[in-house]
């Protein structure tokens, strides 16, 4: 998933951990790397209350931007500003984590599913009494 900003600065998620841990990484040009959590809703503890609580930005391996529930290494130069914005801007347009089918998601469907073939399954009856078993 890549967005461009209209800074012209390309954001790519080349990981998406959130159905684990809440983790994204990615890149952008100039050898930026990244690694941030992200969650379905904004939080105090989130970048300007929003949905990322922890950032990491990495030029040519060097921390240039870090925020971990609060600022730690802000982004100083206009072209790490820049890298900044971009990078939450593809942060930012990732749906919810409810939208790509959160685990416990899938366990309440395949009950319903159980549910369902239990109901439509005939019932057991004991041939000797002619009663059902179920």
């Amino acid at each position: 998933m890549s967005k461009k900003t209209d800074g012209g600065v390309k954001a790519v998620i080349t990981k998406d951990e959130r159905l684990i841990n809440n983790y994204v990484k990615g890149e952008a040009a100039g050898g930026i790397t990244f690694t941030a959590k992200i969650y379905d809703e904004g939080s105090v503890h989130g970048i300007d209350n929003g949905r990322v609580s922890k950032l990491d930005i990495r030029q040519g391996g060097k921390i240039v931007v870090n925020y971990d529930r609060g600022w730690d290494v802000k982004p100083k130069t206009p072209e790490i500003k820049t890298v900044y914005k971009g990078i939450m801007a593809a942060l930012n347009a990732l749906g919810k984590e409810a939208d790509i089918g959160k685990p416990k998601d899938l366990l309440a469907k395949i009950e319903d599913n159980k549910q369902k073939v239990n109901q439509s399954a005939p019932a057991k009856h004991d041939k000797a009494k002619g009663e059902e078993l179920c």
